[in-house]
């Protein structure tokens, strides 16, 4: 037994003295939660422990506050870490602009990583970082934190969710774990109440309409009427629109991520970059006056961190070491 290992069973014993509890039973406590802190979903059935594929967090609601009816946002969706075609440089300038901005949070629309190889036919050959271990200490490694301490608050997205299916881990409640900065909201769709305003954070499924606006009108309008939603963002699509629908703002974000031959195949080209967006709300939550910058970026080459890439395939694990 390790020295580790020693210590561990001497803080459960102690539990045991101090609870009354079997300390069988306590041990268990504790590896689930050391599974779940990893990203591993499960549920135990007639005393067996099952793996499951699928995050059953979806539609959560997180609440934060601000105190103060005008809200500014750094929105951002798609950034695909260990991508070959991720686009670092244009992340890191957007999250010092919207510092800059004095944003009072991120909110991110999913899929932080790339994903599965076998996601795609040919995927293997356009990530860098492969398996869910090297692209989780790749994307805490190298995501950009706000200088000012702003939270990045985040959904999973079918990219994310590719190694649910692969191997039952979340990849992006595994980053968050690491992460004091990041805050996982739920499984490809969340509410988010932030004092009176509710958003709804989502990635949708399936390809992008002809008329770019057609998915997030189709979607603003299939919101439950007792939600009361004002704030409707969607990834996935990695094209920006933006409209009002009735009472709600809806936009549909850009990405962090060129152009890759799955997206060329389909004929989509995406629009790379992020949105600082400015509500004024009224005391019912509505949005009254609302303005926003879209902050566009060119595409760059080879625009990730060969070094780290490197150092996470090798097997180096993110956990204790200092996140850039």
């Amino acid at each position: 037994m390790s020295l580790l290992d020693d210590a561990k069973d001497r803080d459960t014993q102690a539990e045991a003295a101090r609870t009354g509890k079997d300390p069988r039973f306590l041990e268990l406590e504790r590896l689930a939660g050391e599974l779940y802190d990893e990203g591993k979903d499960f549920r135990v059935e007639h005393g067996r422990i099952l793996t499951s594929p699928h995050d059953r967090q979806r539609d959560s609601e997180t609440a934060i506050d601000f105190g103060k009816d005008h809200l500014r946002f750094g929105l951002v969706s798609d950034t695909h870490g260990g991508s070959k075609f991720e686009q670092r440089t244009a992340l890191s300038a957007f999250y010092r602009h919207a510092d800059e901005a004095e944003v009072d949070a991120f909110i991110h629309a999913g899929d932080f990583v790339q994903g599965s190889d076998r996601m795609h036919l040919g995927m293997e050959h356009e990530v860098h970082a492969h398996g869910s271990d090297a692209q989780v200490s790749y994307v805490a490694a190298t995501y950009p934190r706000s200088e000012r301490g702003a939270k990045t608050y985040a959904i999973s997205g079918n990219h994310d969710d590719s190694f649910l299916k692969d191997g039952g881990s979340n990849v992006v409640r595994q980053i968050a774990k690491g992460r004091d900065d990041i805050v996982y909201l739920g499984h490809d769709a969340a509410y988010l109440n932030i004092g009176n305003l509710r958003a709804y954070v989502v990635h949708p499924d399936g390809g992008g309409a002809y008329a770019k606006s057609y998915k997030g009108q189709k979607f603003s309008e299939s919101l439950p009427a007792d939600k009361d939603v004002r704030l409707l963002l969607l990834g996935h699509y990695h094209n920006y629109v933006s409209f009002m629908q009735r009472e709600t703002a809806v936009f549909q974000l850009p990405c962090f991520q060129s152009q890759y031959s799955w997206l060329a195949r389909k004929g989509l080209h995406p629009d790379i970059g992020g949105i600082v967006l400015d509500l004024w709300l009224d005391d019912r939550g509505a949005v009254r006056r609302m303005a926003h910058e879209v902050v566009r970026f060119p595409a760059l080459e080879d625009d990730w961190d060969h070094e780290i890439s490197a150092e996470v395939n090798r097997g180096w694990n993110s956990k204790g070491l200092e996140v850039s």
